[in-house]
């Protein structure tokens, strides 16, 4: 009887474990559900690199899978299925262990894959398409043309950033009918701008360094 009772009492201490265990994770799902939809309804640049800047890997993941599944649902729905397929490399090759800061993952993802899958990418979307898809997260439709943060106007822009091809930044200019233009420019320190450790770059895995694009 005695052993029933200790059996019974360790059973009881199990599930109640487990309970806790599933409500902390539901939490925790919660917590980084909210983080996630703050800064997809950030306007501010900045503010949105900020909030990235202190996202978990996990959360970094989530942010970039679900905005690549939702261009892939949109090339799927118009029938673009070479764009389709490349969204799906992309796809494949996007992990958490891409997100965590430092792994051989992560290196291999930028200094590897990436400059390859751009390269052939170029051939399948425009400028503004592949920026879009792989530049912002927050991008609802891929053909619609970037964000006037990017270099319009006389404000500062702060998306300079060390990628693979060096240091770089540039800027998006809307010209009707034209349509559109793309600049190079020269990255200029500035107060207005804010360094972070990830925002800038491919899928944001790049540090952004605080410095303006001037043109």
């Amino acid at each position: 009887m005695k052993r029933q009772l200790t059996t019974l009492m360790a059973l009881v201490i199990v599930l109640a474990s487990c309970t806790k265990s599933t409500i902390t994770e539901k939490e925790n799902n919660a917590v980084s559900e909210a983080r996630i939809q703050r800064l997809l309804n950030t306007s501010d640049f900045q503010t949105r690199i900020q909030l990235f800047d202190v996202f978990t890997s996990r959360e970094r993941y989530e942010l970039w899978h679900r905005h690549l599944l939702k261009a892939r649902a949109q090339y799927l729905q118009e029938e673009n299925s070479a764009r389709v397929s490349k969204i799906d490399e992309l796809l494949a090759a996007v992990s958490v262990e891409v997100f965590v800061p430092s792994s051989r993952e992560a290196a291999i993802f930028s200094n590897y894959f990436m400059p390859k899958w751009n390269e052939s990418a170029k051939k399948l979307f425009d400028q503004v398409e592949l920026y879009n898809l792989v530049f912002d997260p927050v991008s609802d439709q891929m053909s619609l043309i970037a964000p006037d943060d990017i270099g319009t106007g006389g404000m500062a822009n702060c998306f300079c950033h060390v990628g693979s091809s060096g240091f770089s930044c540039r800027k998006i200019e809307v010209r009707y009918p034209a349509g559109f233009t793309i600049t190079n420019g020269i990255c200029e320190r500035t107060n207005d701008c804010k360094g972070s450790s990830t925002g800038c770059g491919w899928l944001w895995l790049q540090s952004c360094y605080g410095s303006h694009c001037n043109f």
